[in-house]
């Protein structure tokens, strides 16, 4: 028994390579999907500050057009004008984004992540 506790010093080059291998594409799958994420961040940002910015009797053209300048500044380029939709409930305008991101993984696998914000915008 004595001899086998001896041998049992630290981890093996395979638990190692494994342990390394394991690190390695957690990190690679961090780098792909941290850029969607912070786009969708960024479309959220300039929901809320169109929100609070909107001109009280903007048309939905004006709301989306104004909406679509502040993406370009955030620099965010998955979403097109089409996925922007803008609902009237009242005096209230629903102003939605729906869209998908999308990025090469390795080869000809790629990875999806579909993304839905929206914000009121109550008339003042």
């Amino acid at each position: 028994m004595r001899g086998l506790a001896e041998r049992q010093a630290g981890a093996s080059l395979t638990g190692m390579l494994v342990t390394v291998a394991v690190i390695g594409f957690i990190a690679y799958t961090a780098v792909k999907l941290v850029p969607m994420y912070m786009e969708s961040f960024n479309v959220k940002a300039s929901l809320n500050s169109l929100s609070e910015e909107v001109k009280q009797g903007a048309g939905a053209g004006e709301i989306r057009g104004e909406l679509m300048k502040r993406l370009q500044l955030n620099n965010v380029s998955s979403v097109r004008p089409e996925n922007v939709d803008i609902k009237t409930m009242g005096r209230t305008r629903v102003v939605s984004v729906s869209y998908n991101a999308q990025t090469r993984f390795y080869g000809n696998l790629h990875l999806l992540l579909t993304f839905d914000e929206s914000v009121v915008l109550a008339e003042r």
